[in-house]
């Protein structure tokens, strides 16, 4: 009689759960609605990032993570091991590209953790090997969290929009806060680390710092792995983190290590995590000049540097890295990234061959013609005596006040400061 009351239930649970769709946005509501609400045009813009994260009760650095409801049913008669979730953006769910989690028998709703924003991802609850319950997960957002309690600041620099069209690609490299030191990784996060795919770890924390040079994740030094080999933790001794540094030797020479590691790292299909102490301001700043290499515009660039501001430790605005971006644009080139190529190039000391590789490597989508940041197009008229426009290219009507580019009717370039 028992067997048959538990037949009669699971067929009555296999039929109402035979289909379970969900639709989630991976930024919670305060991130949202600031990359939403918020456009930064120039210098003289105001930071306004405080305006939303004053109103957070908890961390705003987490993301909201999709959650698959369990039948009550199901968890009653099921072991632990009986009930697993097998998702994957193949609706096929073949082997080698799902991942599976273990249901616990009291879990009513089971996150899934490190799913990348607009994706439709399909899923299927199996109990005993046999397939009970199944479903998708439409996932919608820009800015990828990482949901990992015990640090802070951990997003990817991937899902930004840049000037020709294209996007990064997500996880090719994640900044945030250190694992081990002020801050310490419990084992939960760190395992979740490695079931995300980090397999390289670029430490820019400064000699002085507890733990500075150790790997919590166990990643090698050059030193470590067998000759030939590329290694997987990078330890620099103090990146960058001032305006000054930019045309300071000892961080040029460094930030050109940390960008022949990541090349390097690329190339073998790793995920690199980049973190200082907080992952805000070395973090920030080589976040900052790998992401306009790539032609992430100055919106772009000043709301990934304030995002940190999310993680309710710290406060991060605009005004630090306006500077940096000025002095960026000042250099050669008709659009910002191509500025921000001059710098990698020519005060880095980048190879042309590895700046090709990495905007190849980390960007993808179609190349579309760069109308909207050259400077350099006319669209066939006859320039005016004399035409201006901002950082990024854009052509700029009436009084303006910041670094402008000036167009004359000769063809000349210069750059001015009001």
């Amino acid at each position: 009689m028992r067997k048959a009351i538990i037949s009669v239930l699971l067929v009555t649970a296999f039929c109402g759960l035979r289909a379970q769709n969900y639709h989630v946005d991976l930024e919670n509501e305060a991130v949202s609605r600031y990359l939403s609400e918020v456009t930064y045009t120039s210098a003289d813009d105001v930071s306004r990032v405080s305006d939303y994260t004053q109103l957070l009760s908890t961390r705003g650095d987490q993301p909201q993570v999709p959650m698959v409801k369990m039948s009550s049913v199901f968890l009653a008669v099921a072991r632990t091991g009986d009930l697993l979730i097998r998702y994957s953006t193949d609706e096929s769910l073949p082997a080698a590209s799902t991942d599976t989690v273990v249901v616990q028998p009291s879990q009513l709703r089971v996150p899934l953790y490190g799913l990348l924003p607009g994706q439709t991802y399909y899923y299927s609850v199996d109990m005993k090997g046999r397939s009970v319950s199944h479903g998708t997960i439409v996932t919608e957002g820009q800015v990828r969290m990482l949901c990992l309690p015990s640090l802070f600041n951990v997003r990817d620099i991937g899902g930004w929009p840049t000037a020709d069209g294209r996007r990064i690609k997500y996880n090719k490299i994640i900044r945030g806060s250190e694992m081990n030191g002020l801050h310490v990784a419990d084992s939960a996060d760190l395992a979740l680390m490695r079931q995300l795919g980090i397999a390289a770890e670029m430490d820019l924390r400064s000699w002085y710092e507890e733990e500075c040079g150790v790997s919590a994740l166990g990643f090698k030094t050059t030193a470590e792995v067998p000759a030939g080999d590329v290694p997987t933790y990078l330890y620099t001794n103090d990146s960058g983190q001032l305006l000054s540094h930019l045309t300071t030797y000892m961080y040029q020479y460094r930030w050109r290590n940390e960008f022949q590691f990541i090349v390097k790292n690329l190339k073998l299909g790793r995920t690199i995590y980049q973190h200082c102490r907080w992952g805000a301001d070395r973090t920030g700043y080589l976040s900052l000049l790998l992401e306009g290499l790539l032609g992430v515009g100055y919106d772009g660039l000043v709301k990934d540097y304030e995002l940190t501001s999310f993680c309710g430790a710290l406060t991060k605005k605009k005004d630090t890295i306006d500077p940096v971006i000025a002095f960026i644009a000042s250099l050669e080139g008709n659009t910002l990234q191509q500025q921000f190529r001059t710098y990698w190039r020519k005060y880095v000391g980048v190879s042309e061959a590895d700046l090709d590789y990495f905007i190849d490597e980390m960007l993808e989508g179609e190349k579309q013609d760069d109308v909207t940041t050259s400077i350099a197009r006319t669209d066939g008229a006859q320039p005016a005596a004399k035409q201006c426009y901002d950082v990024q290219g854009r052509r700029l009507v009436g009084q303006h006040r910041g670094l402008l580019i000036e167009r004359c009717a000769d063809g000349s370039i210069r750059k001015r400061l009001e």
